[in-house]
């Protein structure tokens, strides 16, 4: 789960658990229609696998059997290949979420595993249903269920909450079989009550120095009735006075709504406490989130060291000032370094002021490589901190040893000091640094970047199209800090690279331009 300040920046990591499923329709490989929510509405649990024709690991899942022993055990009573003693309460759909597979590539072509068409034990064709939508369907349910890998296999209720499945991948197969996901199909089966509002998990901030960002609030009908209105208290000795929001709406049942929930000023660590109250039924949910208020001063300058484990591609992280906008953004997916290579980057930040360092990983697993039995490298490391003139460390933001599983982490910078960077100019860095702010932008924006020796330097900003709508070719620099006005105002808004070319070494940020 993303903190939701920063999901339109580090879109990483899966649903979490509980969240809200959205509705799907889409084709299986015999023409036949699948709506998702018409299964959920017969009461069925939809176990869902999004795969790519080209993922090995999706391929082992695939080889397993298990989505083939389920649909015919428990698969809709009369559906082809579906065994008269059904149970008749569970539902298998797999989609590729690669918007380019071709119909070859599911039928076995060039370019995928195999052929996912097949039985892999019998040889014979699957019945359960293989969908391959178009790239724009399949981009919609990437988007909605928060695919960060494949596969990703979700257990569907008849209530739209998700709960990601764990196959058990070994690092060369899976160990969980049918029967086993079966046992831990998770469903509630409470009975519907007149009019219950229910609120999912917190995904605001957990560390500032100042305010902090509250996120957003999914609240849901588990009532028969329509859920109309409901007041929504956050409380908690955390903060400095409680919030009240007042809701109104009409939801019919399992529906949900988001609520922004705004921003609170901290007073100490503690507690936030965040209570829905529906109508007539008072105290309907209650969640409670510890967060943590940072009073550690630290400079404006941060120093960030990473040793990856083998999948540096996982990596991403970024710092944000407190109204969510990004100072950088440094995602290894792009230019990905080599697998157990150490790297490090200085970020200067623009002011004094209340910053949060967030770190994503992929795959949920952070940089604990030693726990898969193909890791070549073991675990990775992690340290973030802040750094006087003479590059010396003034104060410890995030001290991470990789041994254990990281999916999002958050650190608060509480820059009180400024550092001199014509000090910093002098240092020696084993990478170049590239940042831009503001990111985003809706104008223009400053791209920063330091060079440690003398050395032939172009900048060039692409669209998304992979049109190249800016080259600078600046020649021979000497070392130090460069900045570089960018101006964005006659391009259209959306994502754009910008490519740092020193000595023929390329590094890459993301930056967005909003209208």
């Amino acid at each position: 789960m993303l903190v939701a300040v920063y999901t339109s920046a580090l879109s990483y990591a899966q649903l979490a658990d509980g969240a809200h499923a959205n509705d799907f329709t889409v084709t299986d490989q015999f023409g036949v229609e699948h709506n998702l929510y018409s299964y959920l509405d017969q009461g069925m649990t939809v176990i869902l696998d999004i795969s790519a024709t080209w993922c090995g690991p999706c391929w082992l899942y695939h080889e397993s059997g298990t989505l083939d022993e389920l649909y015919m055990m428990h698969g809709p009573a009369g559906a082809p290949g579906v065994d008269a003693a059904t149970t008749n309460d569970v539902m298998v759909i797999w989609v590729d979420g690669d918007g380019e597979t071709t119909d070859g590539e599911i039928a076995g072509g060039a370019g995928s595993q195999g052929n996912w068409l097949l039985n892999s034990a019998t040889g014979l064709a699957l019945d359960y249903p293989v969908c391959n939508p178009i790239a724009a369907d399949a981009d919609v349910i990437n988007t909605d269920y928060a695919i960060g890998y494949y596969p990703t296999i979700y257990q569907i209720c008849p209530d739209r909450s998700v709960i990601e499945l764990d196959p058990a991948f070994n690092g060369t197969d899976f160990d969980n079989n049918a029967a086993d996901v079966y046992a831990g199909i998770a469903c509630s089966s409470a009975s519907l009550a007149a009019d219950v509002a229910f609120a999912s998990q917190y995904n605001g901030g957990t560390v500032s120095c100042g305010s902090i960002a509250l996120g957003t609030l999914t609240i849901k009908n588990y009532g028969i009735d329509n859920l109309t209105a409901c007041t929504i208290n956050v409380a908690g000795n955390a903060l400095s006075a409680p919030i009240n929001i007042n809701w109104t709406g009409d939801l019919a049942t399992y529906q949900v709504a988001e609520v922004d929930l705004g921003t609170a000023a901290l007073a100490q660590s503690g507690n936030i406490v965040i209570t829905v109250t529906a109508d007539a039924y008072p105290m309907n949910s209650t969640l409670t989130q510890a967060v943590t208020k940072v009073t550690t001063p630290s400079t404006t300058q941060v120093r960030v060291g990473i040793t990856f484990d083998d999948w540096p591609e996982e990596c991403a992280w970024g710092i944000f000032d407190e109204a969510g906008n990004a100072i950088t953004i440094v995602d290894y997916s792009v230019n990905t370094p080599a697998i157990g290579a150490t790297v490090a980057q200085l970020v200067a930040l623009p002011s004094t002021g209340c910053y949060t360092f967030v770190y994503a990983d992929a795959y949920d697993d952070g940089l604990h490589g030693s726990q898969w039995t193909v890791s070549t490298v073991g675990d990775g490391s992690m340290t973030v901190t802040t750094v006087n003139a003479d590059n010396s460390t003034f104060s410890t933001i995030w001290n991470y040893d990789g041994s254990y599983n990281v999916s999002v982490q958050e650190a608060a910078i509480n820059a009180t000091n400024v550092v001199n960077t014509v000090g910093v100019n002098e240092v020696a860095i084993t990478e170049e640094v590239l940042s831009a702010y503001p990111n985003p932008t809706n104008n223009q924006t400053n791209v920063n970047f330091m060079i440690t020796t003398a050395s032939e330097v172009k900048m060039s900003v692409i669209n998304m199209l992979g049109d190249v709508v800016m080259n600078n070719n600046f020649g021979t620099l000497a070392a130090g800090n460069y900045n570089e006005v960018v101006n964005f105002s006659n391009m259209p808004a959306g994502l754009y690279l910008v490519n740092l070319n020193v000595n023929g070494k390329v590094s890459t940020l993301r930056l967005t331009v909003s209208k």
